[in-house]
């Protein structure tokens, strides 16, 4: 081949899609957790396809109590929404070992706490933050068991049904 000559690939739209479908595959398999996240395919008038990704850690409502709280998976985002005045959204996560969790949030956009309770429902932590900002914090959790996240809209603030995230991440206990 010289070097003017030059190959062309084309792509079919079916081609395409398999290789986004194996890859999710290869995701969901090599993390262990089944529903990473959902796809769906939209057609174009074109005929061809774009993939758009859909968070499946959304909370899911009504998640204000204990015995309602979603469950958050260390390492994805989780979003949620404040869907009134007042609201309370809750999660849970287990440890099967002592931990240091952190808790980083992005996107809140009313002023709000975060309290941390342990299987008993004791409180373990607690903080008081303005939203539009990014924030991280850092627990350690020195027994197993399950925690949970209670995240709740300051009624002085009347900015909602916008979303948030919320992500955990065990880390290896610290004193």
């Amino acid at each position: 081949m010289h070097a003017k000559d030059t190959m062309k690939y084309k792509l079919s739209p079916k081609l395409v899609i398999l290789g986004i479908g194996i890859l999710i595959i290869g995701i969901c398999i090599g993390s262990g957790f089944s529903e990473v996240m959902h796809i769906f395919f939209t057609p174009k008038v074109t005929h061809s396809y774009a993939a758009k990704a859909i968070y499946l850690n959304a909370e899911k409502e009504p998640n204000d109590t204990f015995a309602k709280a979603n469950i958050i998976v260390p390492g994805f985002e989780t979003m949620g929404t404040f869907s009134n005045v007042g609201d309370v959204d809750m999660y849970k996560f287990s440890i099967d070992n002592p931990a240091t969790v952190k808790i980083s949030l992005s996107n809140v956009p009313t002023k709000y706490s975060m309290f941390v309770y342990n299987e008993n429902h004791e409180s373990v932590a607690f903080a008081d933050r303005n939203g539009f900002t990014r924030s991280t914090s850092m627990i350690s959790l020195p027994e197993s068991g399950t925690y949970y996240i209670k995240m709740t809209e300051s009624a002085e603030d009347k900015q909602i049904n916008t979303p948030y995230t919320i992500t955990i991440d065990i880390l290896p206990f610290a004193d």
